[in-house]
């Protein structure tokens, strides 16, 4: 009997042993949260209903709304988003938001609301909503220099005020965030409609939102003021209307001069009917 319970003992301790010593030098497991974490930062796409995500992007000047989003509490709002999400080669950041107004009704062709977005002091560009746009969605370029920095990566939008008050009042929810890596785009829309004087419109799309262009001469870009636009004739073709650009080159360049016009990110690909000339 005593043999018996030695032996026992001495099963059960190797068996302890054992565990302790894999425990202490074998391969380490991830523990729940460090998965999680790994998976939130190689994440792509942030649904503002998923409260990891809330915490990991850090948002301020944000109220939560009643849409699985967050409000604008004010002129400014803010929110951090992981470096990974950003490729060396720059991406695209694609946005869904919601606007609810209190007043009177405005004009599908009017713009409600202007937000400017940025990365830190790199300039993504404005994002303009206008007054039939219950669901408004946009397309921001990143450049990849964005990751040159060690300091977290904060996208900040603020309110563009101009002109005389409307007499009618903006809320401005944001519901989805996602980077698009521009590889990825495989189908391009666009038509250039006019090259005049120093101004080149036209609209341009790729897969089913539009995209910004860029203007060039003998393959460089060249500085320019964008006009928002809202177009009609494109709403009745079935194309957003929010595709339409208006482009002035700051310098005029000589008559005669021939410039290209290219989808942002793609130097390359220039949009139908480009080059023209002044």
């Amino acid at each position: 009997m005593i043999h018996k319970i030695a032996f026992l003992i001495a099963i059960v301790s190797g068996l302890l042993l054992g565990s302790y010593f894999v425990q202490r030098f074998g391969p380490r497991s991830q523990s729940p949260y460090e998965e999680v974490y790994a998976q939130v930062e190689r994440q792509t796409k942030f649904d503002l209903s998923d409260v990891g995500t809330e915490d990991r992007l850090r948002l301020g000047g944000w109220q939560r709304g009643d849409f699985s989003g967050f409000w604008m509490t004010g002129s400014s709002a803010s929110l951090e988003i992981p470096i990974e999400s950003v490729s060396p080669d720059g991406d695209f950041l694609r946005l869904g938001g919601l606007l609810k107004l209190k007043g009177s009704e405005p004009d599908a062709t009017v713009p409600v609301a202007s937000l400017r977005a940025r990365i830190g002091q790199i300039q993504l560009g404005v994002w303009t909503i206008w007054g039939d746009q219950s669901f408004p969605t946009h397309r921001f370029a990143i450049p990849g220099t964005v990751r040159d920095s060690d300091r977290p990566l904060i996208l900040t939008f603020e309110q563009i005020e101009e002109g005389a008050p409307r007499p009618w009042r903006v809320a401005l929810g944001l519901k989805r965030l996602e980077f698009e890596n521009k590889s990825a785009f495989k189908s391009f829309r666009s038509h250039l409609d006019s090259c005049q004087g120093s101004t080149i419109s036209g609209w341009s799309m790729a897969e089913d939102l539009p995209i910004p262009v860029d203007v060039m001469i003998d393959g460089v870009i060249q500085p320019s003021t964008l006009v928002q636009i809202y177009r009609p004739d494109l709403k009745a073709a079935g194309i957003p209307p929010t595709a339409g650009f208006q482009l002035t080159l700051d310098t005029p360049p000589p008559a005669g001069t021939e410039v290209s016009v290219v989808y942002r990110g793609f130097p390359d690909k220039q949009i139908v009917r480009s080059p023209c000339k002044f």
